[in-house]
């Protein structure tokens, strides 16, 4: 199969799973392949009435699987990059990652970014690195564009915190206010982006209910965890639609050049 031919395939999966579970075409494959796994659980459940995932469904995810794979080893990367910038240590970064030594997460960290930059299918290591180089310039626009909805989605979660429970959630509110003192809005955006995957946890069925505020804020402290997640699809559905385009450019300009030879 040439690499024309598996760009087309993996774009009609994509299109597939996103049309299905009614999600932005650029969606990430990782999320694609949630969606899908989280209804075939529905569907293998004693007694569930959800139908069976039809075949075509399963071959889709199998289809994204590589790309979701490649998308967290990438999350796994930048996560480690982010936390290191901040000055954490090695030896907290193995505990966090159930390692038993720093040498072990360092191991792990530079095993993931050769494999991140040098060793996904079908591309090339200067492809890789122009794609995240592509990546990391559309996030630094999208923010320094939407900086100031940035800083008010922010203001909103930390003014109605007190109607959310968790210590974890504490913590991050913490940091968040830490950040947004600071004017440090590219970090308030990595927090952000913590906070909403513990406000709205994945879903794999239908029994994982995401936390819901209480007391006489809780109407706001939704209204503010709606604002947050809208903020932050936006925000990726640009930073993708800039990857995708580049992914494009690049599979057309390989046919082109397999076609002269």
């Amino acid at each position: 199969m040439d690499e024309m031919n598996e760009y087309d395939r993996l774009e009609a999966a994509r299109k597939l799973l996103a049309d299905r579970y009614s999600r932005p075409s650029c969606t990430p494959a990782l999320d694609l392949l949630q969606e899908a796994l989280a209804e075939i659980a529905r569907s293998a459940r004693p007694g569930a009435d959800d139908a069976e995932a039809p075949e075509e469904v399963l071959l889709a995810a199998l289809t994204v699987l590589n790309e979701a794979r490649a998308e967290l080893d990438a999350s796994e990367v930048s996560l480690v990059r982010s936390t290191r910038a901040r000055g954490v240590s090695w030896d907290l970064v193995a505990g966090a990652q159930g390692l038993r030594t720093r040498q072990s997460a360092e191991t792990r960290a530079k095993r993931l970014q050769s494999i991140v930059r040098g060793s996904l299918p079908g591309r090339d290591r200067v492809a890789v690195l122009r794609r995240e180089e592509a990546h990391e310039r559309a996030r630094e626009q999208w923010v320094a564009d939407h900086a100031d909805r940035v800083r008010g989605v922010a203001d909103a979660l930390i003014d109605t915190s007190g109607a959310w429970t968790g210590g974890g959630l504490f913590i991050h509110f913490n940091m968040l206010a830490t950040q947004l003192a600071a004017d440090k809005v590219a970090e308030v955006c990595g927090t952000l982006g913590i906070l909403r995957y513990e406000l709205t946890p994945p879903r794999f069925n239908e029994a994982d209910e995401p936390p819901v505020p209480t007391g006489p804020r809780a109407a706001e402290a939704e209204a503010a965890r709606r604002a947050l997640e809208e903020l932050l699809d936006e925000r990726r559905d640009a930073e993708l639609a800039v990857v995708r385009e580049r992914d494009r450019v690049t599979a057309t300009r390989r046919q082109k050049t397999a076609e002269k030879n």
